[in-house]
């Protein structure tokens, strides 16, 4: 049979089961703290997840409730529940079509006299326009939040994407380059916003207890992709109903997280120690595999960059590749229906990004329609990458 090639895979560092098996100790979460400060981001804070510190970072602001924030439209869509659950309002920018990224043109035409803030998301892992951002949120009073959770590790003109905003944040769940089966760290160089955030987390009591369960989900996930049973599931979502009710169950367990009734009832808001000791783990050799990445997004740039749209990076750039995303013309589902005979996975539609702008003509729209990704982890090799690109060359063509 065919060697599959899955979309993504989960890095555990060596150690990370014994870790578990064991427990980890308190001072988890200081430890990873501690490596997150090493790396140039000021008063981290570790969390729960990347949405609970953005929560945490906007009710603690000191923006009045019902001030609006901008917003890309083409995020991840489960960001906006979140930001209302804090009181404020998410205004959709749409984006930049050659970078997928929050256009700061159309963010200036956002602008009123109700906006707080603009959160400046590196979608994908790639830094987007941060410095016309930054402009344009000092002129205007607002307050900057950069959305780094698919970003650690990105850096633009060798600045860390995260530290050109007021305040920042990172997902460390088990799909990103950096993870601790779940998580986040807030961080910001405005120390009494940062000050603020601490003390109402720590307020509210110690990280609950980390669950074993979680990190065998983890691994037995792995384990699946990794194996040719996988195949079946990648034709399973070649077909549009079936990968509709899918995600769509995905995102209703995802969407019960942000709600507005959930946020009040939240528990402490920090992140469990094991989950932060296995990120910190994971913090070794991060430069060598966001090296990986990088190569095998440019593999797939030299073999297909004539046949398929890839988003376009900032001159200065080096994104995390937290994912490989570009565009193809022709039937998408047939596309991956064809790719996942030949073992390779793909993924398209709002198993990517959200169309959260929802307006046809709109550059999200385009983007949204047309957008796939290519396998992208620590652990597939440059000749899987070449395999993979060269698969999706001959098959892009004849997918119409």
């Amino acid at each position: 049979m065919i060697k599959t090639i899955p979309r993504r895979r989960i890095y555990f560092a060596p150690g990370a089961m014994g870790l578990v098996a064991r427990g980890a100790g308190a001072g988890g979460r200081r430890k990873l703290e501690g490596l997150i400060a090493g790396r140039g981001f000021k008063n981290p804070l570790a969390t729960v997840s990347g949405r609970a510190g953005l929560r945490l970072l906007l009710e603690t602001s000191g923006m009045p409730p019902g001030r609006e924030v901008l917003v890309p439209a083409y995020t991840f869509g489960m960001v906006y529940p979140a930001i209302a659950a804090s009181g404020f309002v998410p205004v959709a920018v749409d984006i930049a079509p050659e970078t997928f990224q929050i256009s700061p043109e159309a963010a200036r035409r956002a602008l009123t006299v109700k906006t707080g803030a603009v959160l400046a998301t590196h979608i994908f892992g790639e830094p987007c326009d941060i410095l016309e951002l930054e402009k344009m949120a000092r002129a205007s009073g607002l307050a900057l939040i950069e959305d780094c959770a698919q970003a650690f590790g990105a850096t633009l003109n060798g600045r860390p994407a995260g530290t050109f905003g007021d305040a920042g944040f990172i997902s460390l769940d088990k799909s990103k380059p950096l993870q601790g089966i779940q998580g986040g760290v807030i961080f910001g160089n405005d120390a009494e916003w940062l000050g603020r955030a601490r003390e109402r987390a720590e307020s509210a009591g110690p990280p609950e207890s980390a669950s074993r369960l979680k990190f065998a989900a983890a691994a037995v996930e792995d384990f699946a992709v990794g194996s040719p049973a996988w195949r079946a599931a990648m034709l399973l979502f070649g077909y549009e109903g079936a990968r509709r009710a899918i995600v769509s169950a995905y995102r209703r367990k995802e969407g019960a997280k942000t709600a507005p009734e959930e946020a009040r009832a939240a528990g402490s808001p920090l992140m469990p120690d094991l989950f932060a000791e296995l990120a910190a783990m994971n913090m070794e050799g991060l430069d060598a595999r966001l090296a990986r990445r990088r190569k095998i997004r440019d593999i797939y740039r030299e073999v297909i960059g004539g046949t398929l749209k890839f988003q376009r990076t900032a001159p200065g750039a080096e994104g995390s590749c937290h994912m490989a995303v570009a565009l193809a013309d022709g039937d998408i589902g047939k596309l991956r229906l064809r790719l996942a005979l030949r073992g390779v996975d793909v993924a398209a539609g709002d198993e990517i990004a959200d169309d959260c702008l929802k307006a046809p003509g709109s550059n999200v729209a385009a983007v949204f329609s047309r957008a796939i990704t290519l396998p992208m982890s620590d652990r597939i090799s440059e000749t899987d990458a070449l395999r993979a690109a060269r698969a999706v060359k001959e098959t892009a063509s004849r997918a119409d």
